[in-house]
């Protein structure tokens, strides 16, 4: 049954002023980016933030492409409400 959910995207971004070229890839998560603006040698800020509301169908297809389930939010790969 197709989903009656709303569900929302959050995109925001975060600025890294920095004195030498890194790689996003040595860090595991934003907290870690943070954390070297925060105490080390970068200086850092949030920007802009939007908020999009998506139905069920839209968010099961953002959740694979974070390779997520789309069970994570009790949906099928279609976006219809899974059965309990």
């Amino acid at each position: 049954m197709p989903s009656n959910r709303k569900f929302y995207r959050y995109t925001f971004t975060y600025e890294v002023l920095a004195e030498r070229e890194f790689d996003l890839g040595d860090f595991a998560s934003m907290a870690d980016i943070e954390h070297e603006a925060v105490f080390g040698d970068f200086s850092g800020r949030r920007g802009e933030t939007t908020v999009e509301v998506v139905d069920g169908a839209v968010m099961a297809r953002l959740l694979q492409e974070h390779a997520s389930d789309p069970e994570f939010f009790q949906l099928d790969e279609h976006g219809n409400d899974l059965e309990d």
